[in-house]
């Protein structure tokens, strides 16, 4: 789920004696309700207010109790939705994210020695210090190592990290004392294209790949039209444009894009992310398509989470819109990761980096997630 999502959730439940008038919204009165009921629940009266850690914790519980999960503890399709009920019947909201300016930048391979990696990294300036980014498309929101946040005093609140590895790769969160905070970011650049008022997160350095200081995620890049020329390689940030009738429809979920994606001639969903190298297939996608791994042994990916075990596969053909390409490398997730997401898979670094992009996005929504966009895929190799 969107990390704007979450923290307007956090500030609603915050706020259990508010009297709020009129709610317009019978859905979020309903819900404003269960969310009320659920944190004095939990915060037993006595003669002294409850705390801001006691409200907080309370406040986490009852997100996921009334919000984010159902009665089965599964990740309701609605989440978003159910926020944004809570905000039409408060007229609570969150800081909106502005971009302006524009940026032709270089980019670099996170990983040149590693010949197979494709991953891009690029120069964000924060709080005047240019430091390198990777450049994320499949990470709804902007990242930033702790020690950046400790060295600029951003103030923050603790996610739990059960609710961090909920949306990315590796296993080692929920068991690890990893600590991942959310914060209100300071104006966010890269060259003279500037983001104000993006909630972005932090995570410890060693989680964040290649040794970079961040992410640059989807948050601050829909902000702008992107042009990425793997080839150079190039990143622009011009200002908005309108799609063009023969660009290739994205669709919002969960803060992310998604395409519609055809692999051995059926259909899927799936998430198109510059952060990943490799074309990535759920369990149940292997099975209806009947793919066999190339290799009996697992081997590990890194995530934000740590490790995770995937078998290699080979796809015959992997087409996006009127785009084909044959004989890619993927990989089978083992764990249940892209079902609790309500995607089929994602697209990598190995299919994107064969075109020239041009992403356009449509305005956020009242949470800041970007629920529409278009792409379009002009070739800079023969087909392989």
């Amino acid at each position: 789920m969107n990390l704007r999502s979450f923290c307007l959730a956090l500030l609603l439940c915050l706020m259990p004696l508010k009297v709020f008038a009129a709610p317009d919204s019978q859905l979020g009165q309903q819900i404003l309700q269960e969310v009320q009921t659920c944190v004095l629940g939990k915060v037993k009266p006595s003669k002294t207010p409850p705390s801001r850690p006691q409200l907080l914790a309370a406040s986490q519980q009852c997100y996921f109790s009334v919000i984010l999960f159902d009665k089965d503890g599964k990740q309701r399709t609605d989440a978003e939705q159910r926020t944004e009920a809570l905000m039409a019947a408060t007229g609570v909201s969150l800081p909106k994210h502005s971009g302006r300016g524009q940026a032709t930048v270089a980019l670099k391979r996170v990983s040149p020695a590693e010949k197979t990696s494709q991953v891009l990294s690029v120069p964000v300036r924060i709080a005047g210090k240019t430091r390198r980014f990777l450049l994320d498309t499949g990470a709804s929101n902007t990242i930033i190592g702790s020690g950046i946040a400790k060295e600029l005093h951003l103030a923050g609140f603790d996610i739990p990290a059960s609710l961090f590895s909920e949306g990315v790769i590796g296993t080692q969160c929920s068991k690890s004392n990893l600590k991942v905070a959310a914060h209100m970011l300071p104006a966010v650049a890269v060259q003279n294209a500037l983001v104000e008022n993006l909630i972005g997160m932090s995570l410890p350095a060693n989680r964040i790949p290649g040794g970079l200081s961040g992410v640059l995620g989807l948050d601050f890049l829909s902000s702008f039209d992107v042009v990425l020329d793997p080839q150079i390689p190039q990143l622009q940030l011009l200002p908005p444009s309108p799609s063009e009738a023969t660009d290739i429809p994205l669709d919002g979920h969960s803060g992310v894009l998604t395409a519609p994606v055809v692999i051995n001639g059926q259909n899927f969903v799936f998430a198109l992310d510059t952060g990943a190298d490799v074309i990535v297939v759920s369990k149940q996608v292997a099975k209806k398509l009947a793919l066999r791994p190339t290799s009996q042994k697992t081997v590990s990916v890194l995530g934000f989470c740590g490790t995770e075990q995937v078998y290699p596969v080979a796809l015959k053909e992997v087409t996006i819109g009127k785009n084909l390409r044959k004989n890619l490398d993927g990989l089978i997730l083992t764990s249940s990761l892209l079902e609790r997401l309500g995607i089929d898979g994602i697209i990598g670094q190995n299919f994107l980096t064969q075109f020239r992009q041009h992403w356009h996005f449509a305005p956020p929504t009242a949470l800041g997630t970007v629920s529409q966009g278009s792409i379009e895929l002009k070739p800079i190799a023969d087909p392989k």
